[in-house]
């Protein structure tokens, strides 16, 4: 069932913005540049894969209904990423979700 909830929810997702997709093409793309010996590129890409993976786990609390923990989620990804659209909508949402004003 929870499987069945988060294809359900990715699929909701405007096309583009799966965050298991992009995990998927992140970490590999990160392993390659540091076996290529960059590592500059591959922390670069280890941050992004990281930011998605703390995405992906938000939306995996939020579709189970922990909303606190979807939320301390998406906050992990805005410091693994920065200035990410999508986690800032993600983390607004949940802030919404809960009742609570955006931070």
């Amino acid at each position: 069932m929870v499987t069945a909830l988060l294809f359900a929810a990715l699929a909701a997702a405007p096309a583009g913005n799966d965050p298991a997709a992009a995990f998927d093409r992140t970490l590999p793309a990160a392993e390659a540049r540091l076996q290529q010996g960059d590592l500059a590129g591959a922390e670069a890409r280890y941050r992004t894969a990281l930011q998605e993976g703390w995405l992906l786990l938000g939306t995996l609390e939020r579709v189970e209904g922990r909303l606190p923990q979807a939320r301390d989620a998406f906050r992990a990804a805005a410091d693994a990423g920065g200035e990410d659209a999508r986690v800032q909508r993600a983390l607004a949402a949940a802030h919404l979700q809960m009742g609570e004003a955006a931070e």
